[in-house]
C-alpha cells in the first residue's frame, strides 16, 4: 500500500480529501495531514510518504517551497491548487511534479494523477534499485582492485588484460616445453 500525505490548508477541503476519497480502493492510506508546508516538510520527513497532495497557497511555507525543501526525499508530489497562473505550472515543473490539479477536483481527475505518482515511484524505485546493484557489481569488480592504487580504471582494465595475456603465453611455453 502506498503511503500518502495531504498538505492543504483549508481544513474543510483537507478533510474531505481524507475522508471522502476512497484511498484504500487506490491502494493508498493516509499517513498525514498537515495545514502548511512547515508542517507538510517536517510530516515528510517523519512519515516518508510515497505520494503527497499539495496545495500551493499555504501560510508559513507555500507548497512549492515545502518541495523544494524537502528535494532529498523519495517521493511523488501532486499539486492541488485554485490558480491555473502559468508561473505556478513552471514552478511546478521544474519540482518534478506528476501532475498539477485545479480545484474544484473530482474523483476522476485524483484517481488519474494517483495513478501517474504510483507509476512515478515505480520507475524511481526501478531506477534506484539499478544505481544500487551498479554500485554493487563495480565493488565486486576485480578491476576495482587494479584501481585502487590510484590509477584510472581503462588503464587497470588494460593492465589485468595484459596479465592475462601474458599469463596465457607462459601457459602455452610451458604446454610445449612438456
Amino acid at each position: 500500500m502506498y503511503k500518502l500525505m495531504i498538505a492543504e490548508d483549508e481544513e474543510p477541503i483537507r478533510r474531505g480529501l481524507v475522508y471522502t476519497i476512497p484511498w484504500k480502493k487506490m491502494d493508498c492510506c493516509v499517513v498525514g495531514e498537515a495545514r502548511n508546508g512547515m508542517e507538510g516538510a517536517q510530516l515528510i520527513r517523519e512519515k516518508h510518504p510515497d505520494i503527497v497532495l499539495v496545495d500551493i497557497n499555504m501560510p508559513v511555507m507555500d507548497g512549492l517551497t515545502m518541495l523544494r525543501e524537502t528535494r532529498d526525499c523519495s517521493y511523488s508530489a501532486i499539486i492541488l491548487t485554485g490558480y491555473s497562473d502559468f508561473e505556478y505550472a513552471r514552478q511546478a515543473i521544474e519540482c518534478r511534479v506528476t501532475a498539477y490539479l485545479l480545484k474544484p477536483l473530482c474523483l476522476e481527475e485524483i484517481e488519474d494523477a494517483v495513478k501517474r505518482a504510483k507509476e512515478a515511484r515505480k520507475i524511481a524505485e526501478v531506477y534506484t534499485s539499478t544505481l544500487e546493484n551498479r554500485e554493487r557489481l563495480k565493488e565486486a569488480s576485480p578491476i576495482r582492485s587494479y584501481g585502487k592504487n590510484g590509477m584510472e580504471t581503462a588503464v587497470a582494465a588494460e593492465m589485468l588484460v595484459n596479465h592475462l595475456v601474458d599469463f596465457r603465453k607462459q601457459e602455452g611455453t610451458a604446454l610445449e616445453k612438456k
